[in-house]
């Protein structure tokens, strides 16, 4: 034990230390290029989808063709609302 630290060096471990980390370091890279990869799928799925819906919706007869919905938002300060 080195009495500076109160730590035992990292050669005092030598072959374990090596193969616990060399498993985590293949997780890592596997786990990184999943998440990579479903990021992609969202962004691509997000991109296809998102035009793509009303026509669908229209051809499916859920929606008339060519009405338009006209949305009313009330917004009132915070003070107003007693919040």
């Amino acid at each position: 034990m080195s009495r500076a630290t109160g730590q035992l060096p990292l050669s005092v471990f030598g072959e374990r230390a090596n193969a616990a980390t060399k498993g985590r370091k293949s997780l890592d890279g596997v786990f990184s290029v999943a998440l990579f990869l479903v990021f992609i799928l969202v962004v691509l799925y997000t991109l296809i989808q998102g035009p793509s819906l009303r026509m669908v919706a229209e051809r499916l007869h859920l929606i008339p063709r060519d009405t338009t919905r006209e949305i009313q938002v009330d917004a009132a300060p915070l003070d107003v609302l007693d919040a």
